[in-house]
């Protein structure tokens, strides 16, 4: 990169829920170790949004507190913003940053450039009804108002080209996360509270307890499988919307005795110490943290072959890819695994030595500032 001063960047992000942005928001953080930027975000967010205090510690950032959706105070209050810090570009995440931008910007003539994480799946009713309209208004965004995006993987690049974004403005970076010294100690102390005897084979999962992660798919599959061997058990860490559902459907199926729903916790790094296999049954992922969190852990991993999952793991390389929704093969994957400690190792250390070269949030945040640096530049000379 050629020296240069300070590049300003004006992070925009609508609300700062727990989950994959705001992780992405703490790395982005560390962009200036790799190129002359400087990061400043401003959120948006009401009194009953919640909030990620974890990462929002991390970040240089400034809330913009409205009342509620209706509020519209805070169009002037970024807007005042804007033109206080004058930034080269306004970073956003997704429709609802790029669209609180587009209202914020008129006349100050900043580029817009974005990150695309994955289609917008609505559950509720009001959400069905509202989401075409979103649709056609996110390509409406993406084709002629954000000037760059940058997505999580090719695939996620592949459903932009479909929506009629031109390719020469999509850039793909991996997601990617920190390097950390795992503490194996605890493996014993958790498997211990789960009541797992050390001749079980534990399975399981850690996210979101909702319809995209399709964990009823993985619930069948159990029932089909402990009826091979009941030696494994298996756990689910998270909470979420379906939390109440699938475990009615653990009685229903009768499996409440082999399966854990173990509730969210803070440290999963080290729940999945406690793990022999990682599962994945989602029917849309676009590039998982959480898959990245269980090949850094080292464990073989079964996982549905969906969106970027085949970039992230190849096929009896670094885990088992199952068809989705198949819960019949996501059980001959498990019963597979729990048959041969072997294989079990060896997709483990794949996996982990894959994460070392290619998934580090170090590699990512280079990738990124280099560029954002070039869009910067590429927009300032014109």
């Amino acid at each position: 990169m050629s020296k240069t001063k300070n590049i300003k960047i004006l992070c925009l992000h609508w609300g700062f829920i727990p989950g994959g942005v705001a992780k992405y928001a703490e790395i982005l953080e560390r962009l200036s170790l790799f190129a002359p930027l400087k990061l400043k975000s401003v959120i948006i967010t009401a009194p009953t949004w919640a909030l990620d205090d974890v990462a929002l510690s991390a970040i240089d950032k400034q809330l913009v507190k409205i009342r509620g959706r209706l509020d519209l105070s805070w169009i002037w209050k970024v807007r005042g913003i804007l033109k206080r810090e004058k930034p080269d570009l306004i970073f956003t995440f997704g429709f609802n940053g790029c669209f609180a931008a587009l209202l914020t910007r008129p006349g100050l003539k900043i580029p817009i450039v974005s990150s695309w994480h994955g289609n917008y799946h609505p559950t509720t009713f009001i959400q069905k009804v509202r989401a075409p309209f979103f649709e056609l208004l996110s390509r409406i965004l993406f084709r002629y108002i954000v000037k760059e995006i940058v997505t999580v993987s090719n695939y996620s690049k592949g459903l932009l080209i479909k929506k009629g974004v031109s390719p020469d403005k999509i850039a793909s970076i991996y997601n990617g996360i920190s390097v950390l010294t795992l503490n194996k100690s605890k493996a014993k102390e958790i498997r211990d509270g789960l009541r797992i005897s050390d001749d079980e084979i534990l399975f399981g999962t850690a996210c979101r307890l909702d319809a995209q992660k399709g964990l009823h798919w993985f619930l069948q599959a159990i029932q089909i499988a402990i009826k091979s061997n009941a030696r494994i058990k298996f756990v689910i860490w998270g909470d979420g919307p379906q939390n109440r559902i699938l475990q009615e459907m653990a009685r229903t199926l009768q499996i409440q005795n082999q399966i854990t729903f173990a509730g969210y916790r803070s440290d999963i790094e080290d729940c999945l110490q406690a793990l022999d296999v990682f599962v994945m049954s989602s029917f849309a992922e676009y590039f998982s943290i959480a898959l990245l969190e269980a090949m850094r852990a080292g464990l073989p991993i079964i996982a549905t072959d969906v969106g970027g999952n085949p970039e992230a793991i190849e096929h009896n390389k670094h885990g088992i890819l199952v068809p989705v929704g198949d819960p019949s093969a996501l059980a001959d994957g498990i019963l597979k695994l729990a048959g041969n400690p072997d294989l079990r190792q060896a997709l483990g250390e794949a996996a982990q030595k894959r994460f070392y070269k290619e998934f580090t949030s170090e590699r990512m945040a280079r990738n990124t500032a280099q560029w954002l640096f070039d869009c910067a530049l590429k927009y300032k000379a014109k």
